[in-house]
């Protein structure tokens, strides 16, 4: 969209840096107000889920059926 907004043929590096920031913010504006003030993306609250479980259980290892389990429980 730079690109377009300033008369260019071409694409520069920092048009795409541009477009990638633009993109993770729209995404960040769809969190909940809580979780925006946490500063945690889906990514990470999975991995929390399964870090907790696991630590709950005393486990090291995690069967991928029970994570699936404990993340579509939350």
């Amino acid at each position: 969209a730079l690109a377009r907004l300033r008369p260019s043929k071409f694409v520069a590096q920092s048009d795409v840096d541009e477009a990638l920031r633009l993109m993770r913010m729209s995404k960040f504006s769809l969190y909940s107000d809580e979780r925006r003030r946490s500063g945690l993306d889906a990514i990470s609250d999975i991995y929390s889920i399964i870090r907790d479980e696991a630590a709950r259980m005393n486990a090291m290892d995690v069967r991928y059926a029970h994570a699936l389990n404990w993340i579509s429980r939350k």
